[in-house]
């Protein structure tokens, strides 16, 4: 039975806290990850590497000088383009990115060195080296790799999220620095826990990044997402890429007017079963909007198909509906299943070619970062059963039996 509501719009009860995640805030886990170097550790510095680029500045220079100075680095830096190459052989990707800053300490033993990544991405790349005996050599002993956006885009938090993704998952990586004579490869640790805050992190971010793309939205990201976003940010993601979906809905009310219309409206229901109170309906369409971050998003017509929608309260709403003297009466039905199937066929759409070259290499990675962490996640568990027998493995892996019925006793 459907009921066009859009002069007796439904409010629908979404259960936010099951819609949304909450993970903690991003500095919490998006810190520098350090490495043991794995190979490739021996490292001669260059004899020219301070004179390019960290060129000695005296405390007063003439007009001259400081003249001088400039065209010196100008010819430096047209003659002179020095990269960090970062490899991720199990991921079949590499990324050259041309260095923005690079600070030596003076026994050599720290090395900093910065790149741009992507607009508003920074790589932040620490080695810690120790000199060896009777030689001009240095061992490079670890390094510390540090991604940070330097916006508050949602681009910007992607494509952070996605790098530290990968240096999560994608095993050994090897890092390149031709022009200082650096190739070694290194190997993270993180824990399980984090990686998956960063994937949950990194999907959000894609979904601001196609809400953006489709209704010309510009998201300022805070620090921290509150449920509601959280929960708003997918509902519009999935009107936007499916358009029709299965989504929670928990309680539908109808506000309508006690009159003889809607007394035989609902005296004509035909529920599932015969004499029952669950019901086959289809609320809309109605207009539609969401807000994510303050800003208003507008989704256009909305209907929602409910399958099991049990009628609250019947015999007391037939009763109030019956004085037919136009006052308000609040229909409500629960889906039993607690879901409805959406349907908003007008919502905003992605432009045919959304994303550029660089930011497409970091989407594709979706498919291989969730199979490596399911896979983790596998060995995880294999690891943890490895060695038990089968009558061990069965009382940890059983599926615990919840008696639901109360003690009248207690």
């Amino acid at each position: 039975m459907s009921l066009n509501v859009s002069t007796h719009e439904p409010r629908i009860a979404e259960q936010t806290q099951a819609l949304a995640t909450l993970f903690p805030d991003r500095t919490e886990y998006l810190q520098p990850l350090t490495s043991q170097a794995l190979s490739g550790g021996s490292w001669r510095p260059p004899p020219n590497v301070r004179s390019v680029w960290q060129p000695s500045r005296r405390r007063k220079q003439t007009r001259k000088q400081r003249k001088a100075n400039k065209a010196r680095a100008r010819d430096t830096a047209a003659n002179y383009s020095p990269t960090v190459v970062m490899g991720f052989k199990d991921l079949d990707l590499s990324m050259a990115s041309s260095i923005t800053n690079l600070t030596i300490s003076d026994d050599y033993t720290r090395v900093l060195v910065q790149a741009l990544i992507d607009p508003g991405v920074t790589l932040s790349l620490t080695l810690h080296n120790e000199q060896r005996e009777e030689s001009n050599n240095f061992e490079i002993k670890s390094a510390s790799i540090r991604f940070e956006a330097s916006t508050h885009s949602s681009r910007a938090h992607f494509v952070e999220s996605s790098l530290y993704a990968m240096l999560a998952l994608a095993g050994p990586i090897n890092i390149v620095l031709p022009e200082m004579n650096v190739d070694i490869s290194v190997s993270f640790d993180v824990p399980l826990s984090e990686i998956s805050s960063l994937l949950q992190s990194r999907q959000t971010y894609y979904g601001l990044m196609v809400v953006e793309k489709s209704t010309r939205v510009r998201f300022s990201i805070p620090d921290y997402i509150t449920a509601d976003n959280m929960a708003n940010i997918s509902f519009v993601y999935h009107s936007i890429v499916e358009r029709t979906f299965d989504w929670l809905a928990n309680f539908i009310t109808l506000p309508v007017p006690a009159t003889q219309q809607i007394l035989s409206w609902l005296n004509n229901l035909n529920p599932i079963e015969p004499n029952g109170a669950v019901y086959k309906m289809a609320f809309g369409p109605t207009l539609t909007t969401r807000t994510i971050f303050d800003q208003l998003i507008v989704l256009g017509p909305e209907t929602v198909f409910v399958n099991d929608a049990l009628l609250i309260n019947r015999d007391e709403i037939v009763e109030e509906l019956a004085q037919l003297d136009g006052h308000e009466v609040s229909i409500v039905f629960r889906p039993l299943s607690g879901m409805g199937r959406y349907e908003l066929p007008e919502a905003p759409r992605l432009p045919m070619i959304p994303w550029d070259e660089a930011l497409r290499r970091f989407i594709d990675l979706e498919s291989t970062l969730n199979e490596r962490v399911v896979a983790s996640y596998n060995a995880l568990a294999f690891a943890t059963v490895r060695g038990l027998s089968q009558e061990e493995i069965a009382s940890i892996t059983t599926r615990a039996e919840i008696n639901y019925e109360h003690n009248e006793d207690e």
